[in-house]
C-alpha cells in the first residue's frame, strides 16, 4: 500500500474518532438535561431494570463528556498533525496513551455504575 492510500486510511479513521467524541459530548449533554440514561454504553434491557435512573445518569454524563473531550481533541490534533504539524512520533504516542487511559477509566467507571446502580 502506498504513502498516500496510509494517509487517507488513518485520517478517516481519525475522523471517525473525532465524530465519536463529538457524539459522546452530546450524548453527555442530553443524559445531562433528561436525567435519563443512554443506551450508548448501556444495554436497553440495563437501563430498563434499574430502579434509580437519575441517580444512574448523574452518575454517568459528565464522564461520558470527558471521554468525548478526550476523544475529539485525539481526533483532531492527530487531523492537525497529519496534515498542518507534522510532529508525529512522540506526540503521536502521547496521544495514544492519553486515550487509552482515558478509556480504561470510563471502563472501570463502567463496571462501578453496573455494580451500584444495576445488582
Amino acid at each position: 500500500m502506498n504513502e498516500m492510500m496510509t494517509l487517507l486510511i488513518l485520517s478517516v479513521i481519525d475522523a471517525i474518532i473525532l465524530v465519536f467524541g463529538i457524539y459522546l459530548i452530546f450524548a453527555g449533554v442530553k443524559m445531562k438535561k433528561t436525567k435519563e440514561p443512554g443506551t450508548l454504553v448501556l444495554t436497553e434491557e440495563e437501563v430498563k431494570k434499574c430502579q434509580q435512573k437519575e441517580a444512574l445518569a448523574d452518575f454517568f454524563y459528565w464522564r461520558e463528556e470527558v471521554m468525548g473531550v478526550v476523544f475529539a481533541v485525539f481526533g483532531t490534533i492527530r487531523l492537525l498533525d497529519k496534515f498542518v504539524l507534522k510532529i508525529g512520533g512522540i506526540l503521536d504516542v502521547a496521544l495514544m496513551v492519553a486515550l487509552l487511559i482515558t478509556a480504561l477509566w470510563f471502563f472501570k467507571c463502567l463496571q462501578t455504575a453496573r455494580a451500584n446502580f444495576l445488582s
